[in-house]
């Protein structure tokens, strides 16, 4: 999982609640239940800093991988496969540009 800096400074629901999200996270990644790099402030402006979008691939290679695009008012599908290497390559930038996990935990 990649989460923009931002995401972890910005104030949602006070500091209990604050609290709670950086603690559930960092339980996740000591549990190896999720790999979480974060994105430093510091790498300024990126691609694909506009919108959230869910990068899936499956270990059957029969199943076709899909970018699911969250957006305002609409949500997007995307299986074509231009679409899916043009995120395929926004998200390998993303994970080389992120803190690694470990540093990503110590942040």
């Amino acid at each position: 999982m990649l989460l923009d800096e931002a995401v972890l400074h910005r104030h949602v629901g006070g500091p209990a609640v604050m609290k709670a999200r950086l603690d559930k996270i960092l339980s996740l990644m000591r549990e190896e239940r999720a790999a979480v790099q974060v994105i430093p402030y510091g790498i300024g402006a990126y691609g694909a800093s506009d919108g959230n979008f869910s990068y899936l691939e499956f270990a059957d290679t029969t199943l076709p991988g899909l970018v699911f695009v969250e957006g305002l008012v609409s949500h997007l599908y995307l299986e074509r496969p231009e679409e899916f290497k043009r995120y395929r390559e926004a998200l390998d930038y993303l994970r080389d540009e992120a803190l690694n996990p470990g540093d990503s935990a110590k942040g």
